[in-house]
C-alpha cells in the first residue's frame, strides 16, 4: 500500500499528460484504493465496535473488489494504448470496451444481498463465494487477451529496452494468476496485493525509463537513447545495417515566417510521416530525433528497401505539404555500417552523405 502510494505521488509530480501516463496514474489510484480497503478491513475485523464493525467490513471488502476490477480495467487501458489501439481511451459513454468491466462491478455492489462473491460471518471472517472465483478467472482472461494483443502489436520492436518493458507489462495476468493461486493457502498474507504491487512497481519504473528516453515534442526516441541503440545494433546485426540522417529543408524559414509554434507542429508532422513510412517493415525501423530539425532512422534492410523507404518518405512529405501553408520536404543521407565503425563514425558517415545531398540541391 505504501509503495503504491509513493509511486502515485511520484507520478502525479513528475509524469506528463500523455495517454499512457494517465492510464498509469489511474491504475495506481485504483490499486491504492484496493490495498487500503484490504488494510482497513483487517483493521476493523480485529476491533469490536459492535454492528458498525460488521458493516465497515462489508464496505471495505466491497471496495476492495471494485478497486481490483477498476485497476485491471485501467491496466487494460494502458496495455491497449501501448499496443497502439486507443480503444479504451475513447471518451465515449457508449464505449463497448467499458461494458465487460461494468458488469462485474454491478454484481459486487449487489453482493450485499446475494452473497455470491463473498460474505462476512458473525465473527467478521471473510468467506469467499463462487462468484469470487469466477471474478478472478474473468479478470485474468480479460487481461490475458490484452496481454497477447500487446505482444503481437510489438513483435517488430527492435529496441531491447522497449521490448523488455512490453514483456513486463504483458506479465500482469501472470501476476494476477499467481496471486490468486497462492491465495488459496489462506488470507494471512494478502498475496494478490503483494503480486500486484510488484507488478505495478516494475511497470511504473519501466515506463519512467521509457519516458526518459523519449523526445517530449515528437514522442520518438531522443539522442541519448539513440546512441545506446546504435551501440546495441553494432553488436547485433545481420550485416545490412543502415543509418538514415534526415534534415527538414528550409526549416528556419518555417520558424521565421510562421512562428515557432507552427515550426513545432511541422516537426510533429514530419515525425508522423516517418512513422507511417516505416510501418510496412518486418523489423520496426528505429526513429530518433537527433537534434533540432534532424532525425535518424536505423534499420536492417536490403539497399533496395532503403531506396523504397526514402521514396515513400518524400512522397508522403509532398502529399502533406498540400495540406499546409508551408512546404515540407527532407534531405536524406544514407550510410551502411562497416566493420570496425563506432557509433560516431556511423553517424558522421550519414551526416557526410546528407551534406552532399544538400549541396547537390543548392547547385541544382
Amino acid at each position: 500500500m505504501v509503495v503504491v502510494g509513493i509511486l502515485l505521488v511520484w507520478y502525479i509530480l513528475t509524469a506528463g499528460g500523455s495517454t499512457p501516463e494517465r492510464w498509469i496514474r489511474y491504475m495506481l489510484t485504483a490499486f491504492l484504493v484496493t490495498f487500503t480497503s484490504n488494510f482497513l478491513f483487517n483493521l476493523f475485523s480485529s476491533i469490536d465496535i459492535g454492528t458498525l464493525s460488521y458493516y465497515l467490513c462489508w464496505f471495505f471488502k466491497t471496495l476492495f473488489h471494485i478497486g481490483l476490477i477498476v485497476g485491471t480495467f485501467t491496466w487494460c487501458g494502458y496495455a491497449d494504448t501501448e499496443a497502439g489501439h486507443q480503444n479504451y481511451a475513447r471518451r465515449d459513454k457508449r464505449n463497448p470496451h467499458y461494458i465487460p468491466f461494468i458488469i462485474p462491478i454491478v454484481f459486487i455492489i449487489i453482493n450485499f444481498k446475494t452473497h455470491w462473491a463473498f460474505s462476512i460471518d458473525s465473527e467478521l471472517n471473510y468467506v469467499r463465494g463462487w462468484m469470487y472465483q469466477l471474478e478472478m478467472i474473468y479478470l485474468i482472461i480479460a487481461s490475458s487477451c490484452l496481454s497477447l494483443s500487446l505482444i503481437y502489436a510489438n513483435r517488430k520492436e527492435q529496441d531491447p529496452h522497449k521490448m523488455l518493458h512490453i514483456l513486463v507489462t504483458a506479465s500482469f495476468p501472470i501476476a494476477m494468476l499467481v496471486g490468486w493461486t497462492l491465495s488459496f493457502i489462506g488470507e494471512g498474507v494478502p498475496v494478490i496485493c503483494v503480486a500486484i504491487t510488484i507488478e505495478t512497481l516494475c511497470l511504473a519504473l519501466g515506463n519512467s525509463n521509457i519516458r526518459i528516453s523519449v523526445d517530449k515534442l515528437t514522442m520518438v526516441n531522443n539522442r541519448n537513447n539513440l546512441i545506446g541503440f546504435i551501440n546495441y545494433k553494432i553488436k547485433n546485426n545481420n550485416g545490412n545495417l543502415y543509418l538514415l540522417m534526415l534534415d527538414i529543408d528550409r526549416f528556419k524559414s518555417i520558424n521565421d515566417n510562421y512562428g515557432h509554434l507552427i515550426g513545432d507542429q511541422a516537426l510533429v508532422l514530419a515525425t508522423q510521416i516517418l512513422k507511417t513510412a516505416c510501418k510496412p517493415y518486418n523489423k520496426r525501423p528505429y526513429i530518433a530525433r537527433y537534434g533540432g530539425d534532424e532525425f535518424i532512422i536505423v534499420l536492417e534492410a536490403q539497399y533496395s528497401e532503403i531506396e523504397e523507404l526514402c521514396n515513400n518518405i518524400n512522397k508522403l512529405m509532398a502529399l502533406e505539404s498540400q495540406k499546409t501553408d508551408y512546404k515540407l520536404s527532407v534531405s536524406i543521407g544514407v550510410a551502411k555500417y562497416e566493420e570496425g565503425m563506432t557509433y560516431s563514425d556511423f553517424i558522421n558517415k550519414a551526416d557526410s552523405e546528407l551534406y552532399k545531398v544538400k549541396n547537390k540541391r543548392v547547385l541544382n
